[in-house]
């Protein structure tokens, strides 16, 4: 499995963090002389962070103790506040869950590795949090515990070692040889009843063996001493048993104890390791996917605090052995667009700068850059493909490296079968779903459009997939909203606006998409500001059955913006109206007319932006209408209503070029839409005469008009160098089209 964008991390930042290379070989000293520090991968939804995980468990796994946990989902994570709550129960957390699962994998050791992982630390406390009851009554076993199946009875056998031991607890001194006898007891009743406690988290026998052996003495009594000086107890089993009322407590309470049990998990490797053995050795290796908002608070922070700390509570001298710790997330906190302020994590070695390693600090945070068209095309590599589909991909995909696979993928196969291919069909090609977006009744090698797996691959919640397709189209939350007022998959008893709104908070959050917002000042952003999703959404919807969806939601939207309930061929239609007229095909019938009368009133500048806003409107269901010259005053059946601004029958052809200007800027700015091959491109020449007839014309009537000698002929800086055409060849297109 190949990583493409993020071979930097694979073959230069982790390699020396474990002394070799993937898959082993010769020894490689750390780039980080003050200790390696704790990594995390940023970026959005199908840019190759749980593959990269992957292609490093996979190529050390045979080598190190290696732990790989997936937190999205329970038992460590949930979309929704009243989910997350209920993660946190009264016996466990999101945090001990996570502890358990790795002590769990990295017990699991490779066959010649030395030494062995115990956990003495961390076993008892996680065992006496999950299975003590401090009172008679409530607790794990005898209320539910929000993860098992509910409240269960517990049986007589721990009721009594329950008692036995809470009695000799609560004296001082207790006699060892009897609180030893029912501390044994107590986990004799607790193994018949343990598979219950926590059913989603594994490993909780191996948990309580090693508790047991602690809590007895029979690992010494380093890890009873270490228990002693992080707690200030002299009597450290009491200082164990007491940690589960504060765990109880919540808040603040059960965060402190959450910290112990981390910094205890740290102590444990680190004292696996004698002082040669600490210099010699490969750490093991901890992978984290997906680090929500949540256990970026709850878990990493905490882990990096005690990760810095761990050497300064050591009770020997020498550099302590710290696992090897790579977490990826979506982005935390204020990371919007990914940490753009971060380092990419393709750069060459920036983990070298003193700023971003130990000691000042010990989070190494790297965000994962969007995908190139250089990075693309080796993934084409082989074929006789379009110049511009690299390009092309790099656009849909948002640089999203598991979109651009698939991409690359479907159009692969369309090459070796069929040949070249038009680009603006690049989203219609036939692909078999790979592994992991197969629906379970799809039959293997089953093809449907690439574009309908990377909207599964994008949003796997088919809901969510659904209620976003309706409300794409839409240029902001208002309209949206009016959108969502109709549509059946608005949730029962949702206002159209709350549910605009929690779209926009969850499943749009700029922390998991690419924001790139419209340059426009008049709130149009649109309401989806990832582009590449953005464009795959319209298409999906513009394909969709027989077109009602797309025609619908397009006429309710510009609805929306006629406020003055305009008759439908009005030339006084707004702009965002026209949009969803221009995406329902009414160029000559409307758009064009409508520009014509805005021509003649408004200043360069202002029509320009006009025309650069509409060029943005997606392409028509059906396909763009072609070149033809236009007959502005035909009543004939079926031709255009009369244009109020061809007067005099445009005799200077006005009326012709408006159609010229927006035709050819809307179809280049079509996502799928190839860049043109040069100034002596034919949409480029129709471009640059339509444009200079529209300054002539201009000009003409500024001559009349003295009021209009003094406004900028923004024509003029469209022609020019480092205009309209200069911009398109660049591979620009609307609504970023330069208005100056």
């Amino acid at each position: 499995m190949t990583v493409h964008n993020l071979d930097a991390v694979v073959e230069r930042l982790v390699p020396p963090m474990l002394h070799m290379p993937l898959g082993g070989g010769d020894w490689q000293a750390s780039a980080f002389h003050d200790g390696d520090p704790v990594v995390e991968i940023i970026g959005g939804r199908a840019t190759g962070k749980s593959a990269l995980l992957k292609v490093l468990r996979t190529g050390y796994r045979t080598l190190v103790p290696t732990a790989f946990v997936e937190l999205a989902g329970s038992p460590y994570s949930a979309d929704s506040p009243e989910d997350r709550e209920r993660l946190d129960a009264v016996n466990a957390s999101p945090v001990t869950n996570i502890l358990f699962t790795l002590s769990h994998e990295l017990a699991n050791i490779p066959a010649k590795y030395k030494p062995r992982l115990r956990f003495s630390r961390l076993s008892p406390a996680l065992m006496v949090i999950a299975a003590w009851r401090p009172d008679a009554q409530g607790g794990p076993q005898g209320q539910g515990q929000g993860q098992g199946p509910g409240p269960v009875v517990p049986p007589a056998e721990l009721v009594e070692a329950e008692s036995e031991l809470r009695e000799l607890l609560d004296q001082h001194p207790a006699p060892a040889a009897a609180r030893d006898a029912a501390i044994h007891r107590w986990g004799k009743a607790v193994n018949g009843v343990v598979g219950g406690l926590l059913p989603q988290v594994p490993g909780l026998a191996g948990v309580l063996d090693a508790a047991l052996e602690t809590l007895l003495g029979r690992r010494g009594s380093t890890p009873l001493d270490w228990w002693r000086d992080r707690l200030g107890r002299d009597d450290p089993v009491k200082g164990l048993f007491g940690l589960v009322r504060q765990f109880r407590r919540r808040g603040a309470g059960r965060t402190e104890v959450e910290s112990h049990l981390i910094g205890a998990l740290l102590a444990d490797i680190d004292d696996a390791y004698g002082t040669w053995a600490r210099q010699t050795t490969h750490p093991p290796l901890i992978l984290l996917d997906d680090v929500d908002d949540d256990l970026g608070k709850r878990f990493l922070a905490p882990f990096v605090e005690q990760y810095a700390q761990l050497k300064q509570r050591r009770r020997w001298v020498g550099r302590p052995l710290r696992p090897v710790v790579i977490a990826t997330s979506r982005g935390r906190g204020t990371d919007a667009g990914h940490g753009s302020e971060l380092t990419p994590a393709t750069r060459t070695e920036p983990w070298t700068k003193p700023e971003l390693r130990p000691p000042a600090t010990w989070l190494l945070r790297l965000r994962i850059p969007s995908l190139t068209a250089d990075e693309i095309r080796p993934m084409l590599d082989g074929h006789d493909y379009p110049a511009a589909l690299p390009e092309i991909i790099a656009r849909l995909s948002g640089g999203r490296t598991g979109n651009a696979l698939l991409l690359a993928e479907a159009s692969r196969q369309r090459l070796c079968a069929h040949g070249p291919f038009d680009c603006l069909d690049l989203l219609d090609l036939p692909l078999a779903a790979p592994d992991g977006l197969a629906g379970e009744a799809e039959e293997a090698g089953h093809e449907r459009p690439v574009a309908e797996l990377l909207l599964e691959q994008l949003l796997p919640d088919a809901t969510v997939r659904n209620q976003l397709l309706d409300l794409a189209p839409a240029l902001d939350e208002d309209a949206a909203a009016s959108l969502a007022h109709r549509l059946p998959s608005r949730p029962d008893g949702w206002s159209a606006a709350l549910h605009v709104r929690h779209l926009v908070d969850n499943a749009l959050s700029r922390k998991l998409w690419n924001h790139h917002p419209w340059p426009t000042s008049d709130g149009a952003t649109p309401l989806i500001t990832d582009r590449g999703m953005r464009a795959v959404l319209l298409h999906v919807l513009r394909e969709d059955g027989d077109g009602q969806r797309w025609s619908l939601g397009h006429r309710r939207l510009a609805n929306h913006y006629n406020g003055r309930d305009l008759p439908a061929d009005s030339v006084g239609h707004s702009p965002h109206h026209l949009h969803h007229a221009l995406a329902l095909g009414q160029l000559d019938t409307l758009v064009v007319r409508a520009l014509h009368h805005h021509y003649l009133e408004a200043e360069p500048r202002a029509w320009l932006r006009t025309v650069n806003f509409l060029a943005a409107a997606p392409r028509p269901r059906g396909g763009f209408p072609p070149y033809q010259p236009h007959r502005a005053h035909s009543a004939a059946p079926g031709e255009p209503p009369p244009c109020p601004g061809c007067t005099d029958g445009d005799p200077r052809g006005v009326h012709s070029a408006i159609r010229q200007v927006l035709g050819v800027t809307w179809r280049l700015s079509d996502p799928s839409a190839e860049r043109p091959s040069g100034y002596r491109d034919p949409a480029l020449r129709r471009l640059e005469t339509g444009l200079m007839t529209l300054n002539s014309d201009y000009e003409e009537r500024s001559r009349r008009d003295a009021r209009r000698s003094d406004v900028h002929n923004a024509y003029v800086d469209a022609l020019a160098t480092g205009g309209w055409i200069d911009a398109l060849l660049a591979g620009t297109q609307a609504p970023e089209l330069p208005v100056t």
